[in-house]
């Protein structure tokens, strides 16, 4: 019975016939490379350097940059920035490096 409803769903033409297939993984066989090389492409752009992160915390407080460094905590990086305000306090501002 069950061999009996397979080929009646076979040949009622709702299953793709098996060429169509072949020819819809090939294509995906064939994007795929070039969707991965966008993807590393386009990673970096996303992270945000050190030197932009520290311009960003000096505008942000507007005052001077003291140090910046970037750090890895938990497996996520973090640039981690010094800044000294016009009042003369020191805020610590930790921008994430990889978003």
């Amino acid at each position: 019975m069950l061999r009996l409803i397979r080929h009646n769903r076979k040949t009622t033409g709702s299953a793709t016939p098996p060429a169509a297939r072949a020819r819809r993984r090939r294509a995906v066989w064939c994007l795929l490379p070039v969707l991965l090389l966008a993807l590393l492409v386009a990673l970096p752009a996303l992270a945000i350097d050190l030197r932009s992160a520290a311009r960003q915390a000096a505008a942000q407080y507007q005052g001077k940059v003291i140090s910046a460094e970037t750090v890895v905590k938990n497996g996520r990086r973090f640039h981690v920035i010094r800044v000294l305000t016009k009042e003369g306090k020191v805020k610590t501002v930790r921008i994430p490096a990889d978003d």
